[in-house]
């Protein structure tokens, strides 16, 4: 019954497959089959075995290096938390603000690719103050919402070149360099499993998570 525990603010089933979606559209779709063997039963072993995380945790993903194998895992995990989310939040400053220079460079022009960097990460910092996902879900449905526009505008843009630009595929032979860019990408799609304990953790039933990962 602990771990059936739902607290009075929470995310639901639907909201929680909304933020699964909308972080793994960006990165971590290679981790999806582990993240639903491993992490949720992980969660639900330390409910069972330790009460006082029945309650709303900061930091989930440090909690289970912390019961699995001590202070230090504790400290590795946040460790690789903290730099995995640092280079994707670096990675995605860069991409938005290339692409909003882009699209206002004609009626915005002084304002620069660099001054763009700034302005969007002093918007984006009162974000980071609100405490887990269940007090910023809107935002999951705005994610997937402009992840599913965006593919639906690409599909279209495709459609429309695909008759006058189609032509035979030609590869180069692959390089020490981009192998090693190459490589980099695929690491990045891991990201977004860092975020699925406190997914879980912010839900009212946490045993639903991997029904809310199979969606």
């Amino acid at each position: 019954a602990g771990i059936l525990h739902e607290p009075k603010k929470g995310l639901s089933v639907l909201t929680a497959i909304v933020f699964i979606a909308g972080e793994l559209a960006g990165s971590g779709v290679l981790a999806l089959p582990d993240a639903l063997a491993d992490m949720a039963r992980c969660w639900l072993m330390l409910e069972e075995r330790w009460p006082e995380y029945r309650s709303p945790t900061r930091n989930p993903f440090a909690s289970i290096g912390y019961r699995s194998n001590g202070q230090w895992m504790s400290y590795v995990c946040s460790a690789v938390m903290q730099v995995t989310f640092f280079g994707g939040a670096v990675v995605y400053l860069l991409l938005c603000s290339e692409l909003v220079e882009s699209l206002t460079h004609t009626f915005l022009g002084k304002v620069t690719f660099c001054d763009w960097i700034l302005i969007i990460a002093l918007l984006l910092i009162p974000l980071s103050w609100l405490g887990s996902p269940a007090d910023f879900w809107p935002l999951a449905v705005g994610a997937i919402g402009t992840t599913i526009l965006g593919l639906v505008l690409l599909m279209i843009e495709v459609g429309i070149d695909a008759p006058t630009h189609i032509s035979h595929a030609t590869y180069e032979a692959p390089t020490f360099s981009s192998f090693f860019l190459g490589f980099g990408t695929v690491v990045f799609a891991f990201g977004g499993a860092a975020a699925f304990p406190t997914f879980q953790n912010d839900m009212k039933d946490k045993t639903k998570f991997p029904i809310a990962v199979i969606f």
